[in-house]
């Protein structure tokens, strides 16, 4: 058995080392914009469904977009990085940034090669710089683009692992113990990166493969072969209860570490979803017993329309997805109604001379539209207050 072991390993081994098979154990992370993560430091932009458009530079005629990595990166792990724009309409040279803090302090500074289809990509492997752990990456430009220009997505290749780096790569994916997430509190998740690649995966599958040889044997004439089979079915099967628990333990005395010690309010500021209970919070007219209208939730992602729900108890908020803000909801709003658009680029607004009024309209009929008065902005949340309804006058 054991002998056959180390054939299998041996041989996955040779295989996931040979021409681009790696790529498939450990694929390409693509980074996509976001509302949470992405943002102009410098410059005039905004997110929408083509990505992240860049309208204009800042003051000091260049444009810087911060970008918070969703997972800490070990930089050793990724030798290219490849931004993907609709067009290559900049006139001047496309620079990346990294920062390796946890705050946005960006180092590095490694101009980008346009190549075909708007694709901007340079190495990273040679850098003195890129190494330890990246926090941030960072884009920057001078000058406003010769036309619309958006930023699709980042997308950062795996540098091919050598024998001894694979196996440490594969060691230390074990040893990881991911926070807790939304998911399940019995989900284990193996690794701090995405990978095709886990030995959690890997054991499963034996256990799994063990266990289904068994009852085969079961029921045929070879019966004598069941107690060598029951042997690595009960020690895998040890090996992921052990897995389990320990994860378990870990993730709770992080909890116990961070949030132990704080209050209810304090622990949902450092929630995931901090941002948005913030905003929230310094809503005061909904505080208010006096508070007479109603809520509306419209944002594209559900779960942020879910948590805005929860955090608004005992109010009733009535939510929408962006592509069902029509005629229908907006003549269904009253004056003194708030609204409050979560991560909705696609909303159609118009910005009136006084500096907190805006007119919004439904994305499809515009027959009616709302007068609004802006009460909080974030950046990534606004809430608004319904003044009046309005029909578009026919010319």
């Amino acid at each position: 058995m054991l002998v056959t072991a180390v054939a299998l390993w041996g041989g996955f081994v040779a295989w996931a080392l040979h021409g681009e098979n790696y790529g498939t154990l450990f694929p390409d992370l693509m980074i996509e914009p976001d509302p949470l993560d992405w943002r102009l430091t410098e410059g005039k932009g905004a997110l929408s469904p083509e990505g992240m458009e860049i309208h204009e530079p800042g003051d000091r005629a260049r444009w810087v977009l911060a970008i918070r990595l969703p997972t800490i990166l070990h930089a050793k792990r990724y030798d290219r990085l490849q931004v993907l724009t609709n067009n290559a309409g900049l006139n001047h040279t496309l620079t990346v940034h990294w920062s390796r803090t946890p705050q946005y302090l960006p180092a590095g500074g490694l101009p980008l090669s346009v190549t075909e289809n708007g694709v901007y990509e340079t190495r990273l492997s040679d850098l003195t710089g890129w190494q330890d752990q990246i926090y941030f990456l960072g884009l920057e430009s001078f000058g406003a683009p010769r036309n619309q220009f958006s930023i699709k997505a980042l997308r950062l290749h795996q540098a091919k692992p050598d024998l001894r780096s694979l196996h440490r790569r594969i060691a230390e994916d074990w040893f990881a113990f991911p926070s807790w997430s939304q998911q399940s509190i019995n989900f284990i998740r193996s690794g701090a990166e995405k990978s095709h690649l886990s030995l959690l995966v890997a054991i499963a599958i034996w256990v799994l493969a063990t266990g289904l040889a068994l009852m085969a044997l079961s029921t045929s004439r070879c019966r004598q072969a069941l107690p060598w089979l029951t042997v690595p079915l009960v020690f895998g099967w040890l090996i992921l209860d052990l897995r389990w628990q320990i994860t378990l333990l870990a993730n709770s005395a992080q909890a116990v570490t961070q949030l132990a010690s704080l209050s209810l309010d304090e622990k949902r500021e450092v929630g995931h979803d901090e941002n948005l209970y913030r905003f929230l919070n310094a809503l005061s007219d909904l505080a208010n017993p006096e508070f007479g209208g109603r809520v509306f939730a419209i944002g594209r992602n559900e779960y942020w329309r879910t948590r805005v729900r929860y955090h608004l108890l005992p109010l009733s908020v009535r939510t929408a997805g962006s592509n069902e803000w029509n005629q229908n909801v907006v003549s269904a709003m009253q004056p003194g109604d708030v609204i409050l658009l979560l991560d909705t680029p696609g909303i159609s607004k118009d910005k009136l001379p006084d500096e907190l009024r805006y007119r919004i309209f439904p994305n499809q009929g515009k027959n009616t539209y709302l007068l609004v008065e802006l009460i909080a902005n974030t950046g990534d949340f606004k809430a608004f207050r319904v003044l009046e309804k309005a029909a578009r006058q026919e010319s």
